[in-house]
């Protein structure tokens, strides 16, 4: 069965970032083992597809929807840790470095594109960062 392009950016994306070593936890978050089930260890990551923009005309010779794709980036803002050092914002600079301008190794897709950084959540001491990235499809025309 053939896999799906959606299954196979994210997991590129997942298996690019398990080559920088930034991160001690690193997952899929639809994919993953739940938040509850699992201890935390800092950095952590998490990447999911987060919907898409097809507003192309399929019938078009080259359709071309955007694909979106979230790395949340969870830190623990404690001081005394040894690896506070490297802060979330230095973490989210090698990421968007990491995938600016890339194709990953798909065919299929056109570079992907950083396309907004955010605050998602502070609790506890725990900062949640959104990474959106926009990552353009090339889909078979409809014939």
């Amino acid at each position: 069965m053939a896999r799906d392009i959606t299954t196979v950016i994210e997991e590129a994306m997942i298996a690019e970032l398990e080559k920088t070593g930034l991160f001690k936890q690193l997952d899929s978050l639809g994919r993953g083992a739940p938040d509850n089930v699992k201890a935390r260890t800092y950095p952590m990551a998490s990447v999911y597809f987060d919907g898409d923009n097809d507003d192309t005309d399929r019938a078009s010779a080259r359709p071309v929807p955007d694909f979106y794709y979230t790395i949340m980036i969870k830190v623990m803002n404690r001081a005394h840790e040894k690896d506070s050092a490297r802060d979330a914002y230095s973490i989210m600079d090698e990421v968007r470095d990491l995938f600016n301008g890339k194709q990953l190794g798909v065919d299929g897709i056109e570079p992907v594109r950083l396309v907004r950084r955010r605050i998602l959540a502070y609790v506890a001491g725990e900062i949640t960062y959104g990474m959106r990235f926009r990552v353009p499809v090339v889909l078979a025309p409809i014939r």
